[in-house]
């Protein structure tokens, strides 16, 4: 599926990876596994750096490095202009058309909310506390819903306390914030559209004690449990309907056959395994259904863009494998 299949169709949800022959060629497949379009990149990639695509692939976002400022693309490769603003944490929004953004430092965070090309509209929130006073690095997005006017913002790092804010994105009000004692929890998951949570067992990430003795799924709206699962499970994503989760059944570490697994939400049952041959590279979830496209590497292969087969996982439980190898963005 290598080559030029012309430029991607208007309103198509694609799943975009590099052609192993041209290394600024994008090759675009749709959710069933056919080829729909090719993106000629205007400019190289820094090498050390990777591409997000928009959940639907109408856009990319190369994140800025020290020096190095944000860049960004459009659906034909061309260069959007971007603001003078540096923002620290960037995360493309449900909508494929936003992103949210964090900039500032503890006690002084700004969140807001930004097109493609323009600068944020943006808010102070009271995102705080000497957990996070000892180091923002392990600060991010969880989720990025406009169309539901919230954002979940998560810490986590070894063995401090895990926490977890839901913002209001259009005044940032904080509403709802908690913190899980130190060593029980890995990371904390959520979903595109903000309303479900994994809590993540630190068991999962082969951590034995003080970690929680399970995962657990919630609804974030009352807090109430979605479903209880073993402790050595790792919700990785859940679906943009919330009613399929994908999962590792095994730590996910580099050099190491990922097991995985396609998991129903409210029912904990089990859809789809992983061979549990390869390495999980990364993976996307299609932004209008229930599948996911994982990307899997050889377990001898720790570069940062690897050659990696592609897959895609249907709700259903299915597997549609695209043929050849491509290059990880």
């Amino acid at each position: 599926f290598t080559g030029d299949y012309g430029p991607p169709p208007a309103g198509v949800p694609l799943i975009y990876a590099y052609d192993p022959k041209h290394a600024t060629w994008l090759i675009g497949v749709d959710w069933s596994g056919k080829p729909r379009g090719t993106v000629k990149l205007s400019q190289p990639i820094n090498p050390f750096y990777t591409l997000f695509q928009a959940p639907d692939g109408s856009a990319f976002l190369v994140e800025q490095g020290k020096i190095d400022p944000a860049q960004m693309f459009d659906t034909l490769g061309n260069p959007i202009p971007q603001p003078s603003a540096r923002y620290g944490f960037q995360m493309w929004s449900d909508d494929s058309r936003q992103l949210c953004t964090l900039e500032g430092s503890p006690g002084r965070w700004l969140i807001g909310i930004r097109t493609p090309g323009a600068a944020a509209s943006a808010h102070p929130v009271a995102i705080d506390g000497p957990n996070l006073r000892s180091g923002d690095i392990a600060i991010s997005f969880a989720s990025c819903s406009p169309r539901n006017d919230e954002a979940i913002v998560t810490y986590s790092y070894d063995q401090r306390p895990a926490e977890v804010w839901v913002v209001r994105i259009s005044d940032g009000r904080i509403l709802m914030h908690q913190t899980h004692p130190a060593g029980q929890l890995v990371d904390i998951v959520a979903s595109p559209d903000g309303r479900l949570i994994a809590e993540n067992s630190a068991k999962s990430d082969s951590q034995i004690a003080p970690a929680a003795t399970s995962t657990i799924i919630r609804r974030v709206s009352d807090g109430s449990v979605v479903s209880t699962l073993d402790a050595s499970v790792d919700v990785l994503a859940f679906s943009a309907d919330d009613s399929r989760a994908l999962v590792a059944t095994s730590p996910w570490a580099s050099g190491v056959p990922t097991q995985l697994a396609l998991m129903d939400v409210p029912s904990g049952t089990v859809l789809w395994r992983s061979d549990g041959v390869q390495d999980l590279e990364s993976f996307m979830v299609r932004p209008d259904g229930a599948d996911f496209a994982v990307l899997m590497q050889a377990t001898t292969d720790s570069s940062s863009h690897s050659p990696v087969d592609v897959v895609i996982v249907h709700g259903d439980g299915t597997v549609t494998r695209i043929p050849g190898q491509y290059i990880r963005p």
